[in-house]
């Protein structure tokens, strides 16, 4: 982590604990029908966006223990007495649901980046590839390796690459064999040589 990263995961933690703790006061000091409880989906979500996987967790249960301590204070009296607590409770499962949404998530983009990580790896392992200049022969086509020794050029690029070669005759050279055949034929039985 580059110092600059580094500084951004310090601020965005404070600003996370900072988010939680100012929703647990305005929780505790406005009255129990007046439930904000949503809002600790904020930093919920907000800590998604730490690098650490272990911060998002700490906050979820964090923020849930706080909503859920909000229950105490809560009394049943009189004739509308069930609403706070009933508000209280949908808020906090919206919470909880939005917690396991949001962890489910991260957890889901952690097993992507890994597997990523390892096709990656897997591709740079199964690529070789050939750079700089080659010294090659002008006549024969070997080419020099580091060592100064003579090489092939099919023995260069099957130790060097995933190049594998099967051989056969151009036009041309094919032309060429036949013409050189015919000629050595016309050599043994006493017939002149063909000319182009």
């Amino acid at each position: 982590m580059t110092p600059a990263e580094r500084t951004e995961e310090r601020l965005l933690v404070a600003l996370t604990i900072g988010l939680v703790i100012g929703i647990c006061a305005l929780d505790l000091a406005l009255p129990a029908e007046a439930s904000i409880v949503a809002l600790y989906v904020i930093p919920i979500l907000l800590s998604l966006l730490s690098a650490e996987p272990w911060f998002a967790l700490a906050i979820t249960i964090i923020s849930l223990s706080l909503a859920t301590m909000g229950f105490l204070p809560l009394s049943s009296d009189g004739p509308l007495g069930w609403v706070a607590p009933t508000n209280r409770a949908l808020a906090l499962a919206t919470v909880t649901a939005v917690s396991c949404l949001a962890l489910f998530y991260r957890r889901l983009a952690e097993v992507e980046k890994t597997a990523l990580a390892r096709q990656r790896e897997h591709a740079v392992s199964c690529i070789k590839v050939l750079r700089g200049l080659l010294p090659i022969c002008s006549s024969c086509k070997n080419i020099r390796d580091d060592d100064g020794c003579w090489t092939y050029l099919e023995t260069y690029l099957e130790a060097r690459s995933d190049a594998r070669f099967t051989h056969s005759l151009c036009p041309e050279c094919q032309q060429k064999l036949d013409d050189s055949l015919l000629t050595r034929t016309g050599e043994k039985h006493g017939e002149p040589l063909l000319t182009r």
